[in-house]
């Protein structure tokens, strides 16, 4: 995931900033985002050119329980991105991949066209 993120993103973040913990990006009116109970590791991109104070893209990877003292496997995407459209909240790793490649056009191409 880190690896994709920074490829995706080299070309306008200024920085990734990954932190582990409970979920931020939780919707508690929707069973499928209210992370309840879950882990999540959270990556927050500072970017060169931000549009305002607040446009910090933020993705989060939910976690399943740990096992033998490691981390569970990851079940579920989650993104909140300013797109070129306003604020958007995303449940999949490719919408917000395609988002980003909208709203930052110079973003390099995808290394396989027809990754998921």
């Amino acid at each position: 995931m880190a690896a994709w993120l920074t490829a995706l993103t080299r070309r306008q973040a200024r920085s990734i900033t990954w932190t582990a913990g409970d979920c931020e990006l939780v919707v508690l009116a929707n069973p499928m985002d209210s992370g309840a109970g879950a882990t999540c590791v959270q990556a927050t991109i500072t970017l060169e050119h931000p549009k305002n104070r607040a446009d910090r893209p933020e993705i989060e990877i939910y976690l399943d329980d740990p096992q033998q003292g490691r981390p569970g496997p990851a079940f579920a995407f989650r993104s909140m991105f300013d797109t070129v459209d306003g604020p958007d909240y995303e449940r999949e790793r490719r919408a917000f991949d395609d988002q980003w490649r909208q709203r930052f056009a110079d973003t390099p191409p995808r290394p396989c066209q027809d990754d998921p």
